[in-house]
């Protein structure tokens, strides 16, 4: 799923999402851009989750703490 806005003060913001970010896994489960529910639903766990993200044709990771 694509990165469309990262609100002030969110979980977002601090893991240093930008919007036109591509989430392409959380942990070690890939994802393609219809998983948007799946990604909702490990994002709400409560616990620290690593994401890789796609940005200007390379991948890095971030931390998203809720």
């Amino acid at each position: 799923p694509v990165v469309r806005a990262v609100a002030p003060g969110t979980a977002g913001e601090r893991a240093g999402l930008l919007p036109g970010d591509l989430i392409v896994a959380v942990g070690s489960q890939p994802l393609d851009e219809d998983d948007v529910g799946d990604l909702l639903r490990l994002l709400t766990t409560g616990s620290e989750t690593r994401l890789r993200i796609r940005r200007g044709g390379q991948e890095i990771e971030a931390v998203f703490r809720p």
